[in-house]
């Protein structure tokens, strides 16, 4: 069983020597291994991945094809142009990797490779001109359709990831808490878990060169990739406990938290530093905050501190699976008193980006929870007083665009809409008492303070104690 425990671990980490490691996996396991070949792969397992290396062992420089396919029905103009920026600033995120050429296409998506055939032989004429070596997809596919894309590319040196790919990469650089890494490991599981199970039983036999092991080799895997994320589950849940126990002792102590939540780089630590100062690392990036952190904050009307909690940013079609693996980290916001929900004022999609935080929050069930709309970040926004005007007199909720000419205009008016206009944000969004600040330049936080002494509990209110077991 020590050997199974060992390979299972192996094949989570290190996903892009995927076809190769379970080679070795396989022979591994039917007793064709020594102490040389664990060293290797141990070592293999070691390596960074921001490394590439050819067939010579030799680390390659990472040149990477960026493509994004949209549904030729729903997406507008300005839509491909925010995922081509939001693609491009996650790749820039990660690092290490030179971005050659960014693809937005409209078409229709290909069951076997995701990719449409003629895509797909204009992508390898241009990676065998330019020297790329990487491909990265902004979209999320299914488990067999990226495997069969690696393998019809693995004749070109090219490897492949999908958005999920390309996220939890980015997590693994940023995580620093042992609860952050063992959320990692379990979405890696449940993200890589199915490819391996898509595999199939002749690709295994053809790899082990062993006729008619191959669904029994699977099988094998499925087993030990569930147990694993047994283990790792196990240990989440003492750390949910753990965390759950100390909500109770703030309670207790009559302190209540408060979460910060939005689209990932949005001002959140920003925010907490502000409020809290807490001091904790900011930089202009994706997914910077992966550990939940904790710093108190002082509210002087009813001279008592309350906690504020920061969490993981989201981002659009995060899958399912990625947001449960990180229950832990997210457990402050389900679990809080109320939300301040953040928004970069100054990126004209923050309407869209609230919808997206919106759905996730929905999707954790504490959509009805007390929230505030803080909209930061005004000191970077654009005020056009012209625009202003305009707006006024427009129902956005009846525009209409059929026409070629109304098309046109509604671009325009929806672009005007997005430039940062206090009157229409209030409006819109009165229910959810709006607030407009400055994390950085600490302006208006105390409409902040002010709101949270109105819509949070006394402080003295009865502490109700709640079980933890099933946090």
């Amino acid at each position: 069983m020590a050997h199974h425990h060992f390979y299972s671990i192996k094949m989570v980490h290190d996903e892009f020597f995927f076809t190769q490691r379970t080679l070795f996996l396989l022979h591994y396991h039917m007793g064709k291994n020594n102490t040389i070949q664990k060293k290797k792969i141990r070592n293999k397992s070691e390596q960074n991945t921001t490394e590439l290396r050819d067939k010579y062992g030799r680390v390659v420089q990472k040149k990477a094809l960026l493509i994004d396919i949209s549904s030729p029905q729903k997406t507008i103009k300005e839509e491909m142009k925010n995922k081509k920026y939001e693609l491009e600033s996650l790749v820039k995120t990660y690092g290490n990797i030179e971005i050659h050429t960014t693809w937005i296409k409209k078409s229709e998506t290909d069951k076997k490779f995701f990719l449409r055939q003629g895509i797909l032989n204009e992508l390898i004429i241009h990676c065998r001109e330019n020297n790329i070596n990487v491909l990265i997809l902004g979209n999320i596919l299914k488990p067999r359709q990226i495997w069969e894309l690696t393998e019809r590319l693995r004749e070109e040196n090219i490897e492949v990831w999908d958005k999920v790919d390309l996220i939890l990469h980015i997590f693994s650089q940023h995580a620093q808490s042992s609860e952050a890494k063992l959320q990692i490991q379990l979405a890696k599981i449940r993200h890589m878990g199915p490819r391996i199970f898509g595999m199939g039983g002749n690709e295994l036999s053809r790899q082990s060169n062993t006729r008619g092991k191959g669904e029994t080799n699977t099988e094998i895997m499925k087993r030990h990739l569930r147990q694993e994320e047994k283990n790792i589950e196990k240990k989440l849940q003492k750390v949910r406990k753990t965390k759950c126990l100390h909500r109770q002792k703030r309670k207790k102590h009559h302190k209540e938290t408060i979460a910060l939540v939005g689209y990932t780089n949005a001002g959140k630590s920003r925010t907490m530093n502000a409020l809290t100062k807490k001091g904790v690392e900011v930089k202009d990036a994706l997914f910077q905050t992966l550990d939940t952190r904790l710093g108190l904050m002082f509210l002087p009307k009813s001279f008592r501190e309350i906690f504020v909690a920061d969490t993981i940013g989201f981002i659009a079609n995060l899958p399912p699976n990625l947001i449960a693996a990180f229950q832990s980290t997210l457990s402050e916001s389900i679990n809080a008193d109320a939300l301040l929900h953040v928004v970069d004022v100054s990126d004209h999609q923050f309407e869209n980006k609230i919808e997206v935080v919106d759905s996730i929050l929905k999707t954790l069930g504490i959509d009805n929870k007390k929230q505030i709309l803080v909209f930061n970040k005004i000191d970077k926004a654009i005020e056009n007083k012209e625009n202003i005007s305009t707006l006024d007199t427009i129902d956005f909720e009846n525009l209409a665009h059929n026409t070629l000419e109304e098309k046109i205009n509604y671009d325009a008016i929806m672009q005007w809409k997005n430039i940062f206009n206090k009157k229409y944000l209030c409006k819109k969004y009165a229910t959810r008492t709006p607030v407009f600040i400055s994390a950085d330049k600490k302006l208006h936080l105390d409409d902040i303070r002010d709101t949270l002494e109105k819509i949070l509990p006394p402080n003295n209110t009865t502490f109700t104690s709640y079980a933890c077991t099933n946090e």
